[in-house]
């Protein structure tokens, strides 16, 4: 089934921000997750464009909030630039409603698993990560094993648009979250993933969430300091959302796991 199409190909079946410094992780964690590997690999767009990507392995991860949070460096900015440019092309961001929100999702869909979906143009490129790289590391850093790609999107955030993600839980095992923007293109839009403190904070209405959390402590205590082409791995079960972008565009790349 076709999955969107860019302005002449139809393709058919085969998270930070210019923002005020954020909390959530150290210094010494924000420098160490930006380190570049040595080894990088190259894979190939379905529609030719190369993409390189850097062999990170587990001992390039660095763990934080609670041992349930991993952050890895894949893609360097040129490549995310030319990944940006391969998604503006697609036109089906708004074709759907999220089962979360019931809002636009804002979203290519590269992968679905159980619908049988796959976008000819991206899903090569996520199948090679995902088996050179992710997987391993969430096998190893966060002990999860036999694990299956089972979703795969480019969520895109705009001031006109999707704005921002309520918080929420994901049907996966494991969640990843690939920054392609640059942070200094857009402000507001980050990432932030709850601790176990607040695990029952989905059961609260919208009003008593703002009032217990506000943005700005989320910003300030949860939100996730990654920088382009950098990734976040959780467990699909913590909580987590996006809050709301103030300027510019954030695309993210989102690949979800099930055992």
């Amino acid at each position: 089934l076709a999955m969107g199409r860019r302005r002449e190909v139809v393709a058919s079946s085969g998270g930070g921000g210019r923002r005020k410094k954020q909390g959530g992780a150290s210094r010494a964690e924000a420098g160490s997750a930006s380190q570049q590997p040595k080894a990088t690999s190259v894979a190939t767009l379905g529609d030719g464009t190369p993409i390189r990507y850097l062999r990170s392995g587990p001992g390039d991860a660095v763990l934080a909030r609670e041992g349930l949070l991993v952050r890895l460096r894949l893609f360097e900015p040129e490549e995310c630039q030319k990944l940006l440019a391969v998604s503006r092309e697609f036109d089906d961001w708004d074709l759907l409603t999220d089962s979360v929100d019931r809002q636009k999702e804002q979203q290519h869909n590269i992968f679905d698993l159980a619908k049988g979906l796959t976008c000819p143009i991206l899903f090569p490129l996520c199948q090679e990560i995902s088996d050179r790289v992710l997987a391993p590391v969430l096998r190893e850093v966060l002990g999860l094993r036999d694990l299956t790609l089972h979703w795969a999107f480019i969520r895109k955030y705009t001031v006109d648009g999707r704005t921002h993600f309520p918080v929420h839980r994901d049907s996966s095992a494991a969640t990843v979250n690939i920054l392609l923007s640059d942070p200094e293109s857009f402000s507001g839009a980050e990432l932030y993933v709850l601790g176990q403190e607040h695990r029952s904070a989905d059961t609260l209405s919208a009003s008593a969430f703002r009032r217990q959390l506000p943005d700005d402590m989320l910003r300030r205590n949860y939100s996730i300091p990654y920088v382009q082409g950098e990734c976040a791995m959780h467990l699909g079960k913590r909580l987590h959302g996006v809050l709301p972008i103030e300027a510019g565009e954030r695309y993210t790349l989102i690949l979800m796991y099930l055992p």
